[in-house]
């Protein structure tokens, strides 16, 4: 996806996330942390990757199953679907 595709993009749903090692959720396509950070994810191949020093107010455009507590030092995460 381009990023003048994700700019333009409309979301249904925005839910707030706490990070957690064993919660699965419903996939998300974008991940978003209201506060600085490495933000931990799970995809939905169940590979755990880093996204490290993310910026607040980011986009992210990655399909999360789960967002790890460990590992993850961002704060207000939001998932977008």
């Amino acid at each position: 996806m381009s990023s003048s595709a994700i700019l333009a993009a409309t979301f249904d749903s925005a839910v707030a996330c706490t990070p957690n090692d064993s919660t699965q959720l419903d996939a998300s396509a974008f991940i978003i942390g209201g506060a600085a950070g490495t933000i931990a994810i799970q995809n939905q191949l169940g590979t755990t990757i880093s996204i490290a020093n993310g910026l607040a107010g980011v986009v992210y455009p990655i399909s999360v199953v789960r967002v790890m507590a460990t590992g993850t030092t961002a704060t207000g995460i939001i998932l977008l679907s």
